[in-house]
């Protein structure tokens, strides 16, 4: 801790390989050579009287003092400064490129936080494996602007619930786009990006409650998810927004539980068209649902003490093991990532559509699927 007001603030965090100095203007000549790294940096404003605070979100490729030294010459609005930096093995250029656009996307959901770039800053030329690492990040940093009395949480973290339309209900799902968007829960501007690490790409949500991909217009999230892969995708469980609780919270969560299970038209249309449909594996056949698929999910397999809070599920795929957590809300944790259903998950893995109750074993070595036969079942 510092002694006295003119000296910065460091916290390093040896776990995640992350240290911090929180520095005001005056006390970055405080800050020794060993931040003179690439690393990236929120600059913070003065709260305004509503209680949003402006923030400026930037990378330092050369070298984090020397560019707080230029905003200090030329950006008058910021107080406080945070800068990130990996000890050990440190940042590149592209890393700290991608960190920025991360953080910034964050920030720019929460609702009492203005980010002050002119553009949205991103990297996108890391692969998918490297920005699964650095994902680890978000949540870390998200804290220690929470301890400097920030408050970037996101409208999904207190989500209020869609006011029920009384005329004819709709077929497909509670909400579109427009509603998210009249209820607070996503904003203009938003940026969305793909729940599988497979993917690269966003989408940005329009004020009319369309999405554009690459500066394309497109009308659904299908539309936009499809524009990303090349072939049909649900886009309700393809897409998600990132929260404030650093997490990438799919948009199939903003829109009701009700709809989680919904598949887009054109993907229901291309499974069921599939030119040899007897030759997919078990796993990539579309589900059969039964009458009352809706109250058989994982949290009706809590309910019945049939799965544990923490049970682990296992998948080999392409030579790979993979590992998901039951959660208590009944969703799935795979690679930091909360995902609603066995099958958003199962399709974070492949990239396709799959049956994520076929794909999943418990660790009797049964798969989700036989595990619900089994309670059904029981229940009649």
């Amino acid at each position: 801790m510092p002694s006295i007001s003119g000296e910065p603030l460091l916290i390093d965090l040896p776990g995640a390989n992350l240290d911090f100095a929180v520095i005001t203007r005056e006390s970055l000549g405080g800050l020794d050579e060993s931040w003179s790294v690439p690393g990236t940096y929120v600059l913070l404003d003065p709260t305004d009287a509503s209680g949003r605070t402006g923030v400026y979100v930037g990378k330092a490729p050369g070298g984090l003092t020397t560019r707080i030294r230029q905003h200090v010459r030329v950006r008058e609005e910021w107080r406080r400064a945070l800068l990130i930096r990996r000890p050990y093995q440190g940042f590149n250029s592209a890393e700290v490129g991608w960190l920025e656009g991360r953080l910034y996307d964050v920030l720019n959901s929460a609702a009492r936080i203005a980010p002050g770039n002119g553009n949205r800053p991103s990297d996108e030329t890391l692969a998918p494996w490297q920005r699964q690492q650095l994902e680890a990040i978000i949540g870390p940093v998200l804290g220690v602007l929470r301890a400097l009395g920030l408050d970037p949480d996101t409208p999904d973290q207190q989500a209020p619930q869609l006011d029920p339309k009384p005329a004819t209900p709709r077929a497909r799902h509670e909400a579109n786009l427009t509603d998210l968007l009249q209820a607070g829960l996503i904003s203009d501007g938003s940026v969305l990006h793909p729940t599988t690490s497979s993917y690269e790409g966003s989408a940005t949500v329009m004020a009319d409650g369309t999405l554009t991909v690459h500066g394309q217009p497109h009308a659904s999230l299908s539309s936009a998810g499809k524009a990303i892969t090349g072939h049909s995708v649900n886009g309700w469980e393809f897409w998600g927004l990132l929260s404030g609780s650093g997490e990438l919270v799919p948009m199939t969560s903003l829109r009701g539980p009700s709809a989680q299970h919904d598949f887009a038209p054109e993907a229901a249309t291309s499974l069921a068209s599939s030119a040899n449909p007897d030759q997919r594996t078990d796993a990539e056949r579309p589900e059969a649902l039964p009458a009352d698929r809706g109250t058989v999910d994982l949290l009706t397999l809590l309910q019945a003490s049939a799965l544990s809070v923490g049970d682990v599920l296992t998948v080999r795929y392409k030579g790979t093991e993979y590992r998901a957590t039951v959660t208590a809300d009944g969703h799935l944790s795979l690679s930091g990532r909360d995902y609603p259903s066995p099958t958003a998950a199962a399709v974070a893995i492949t990239g396709s559509n799959v049956n994520g109750w076929r794909f999943w074993k418990v660790q009797t070595g049964q798969t989700l699927g036989s595990l619900r036969g089994q309670l059904d079942e029981r229940d009649h």
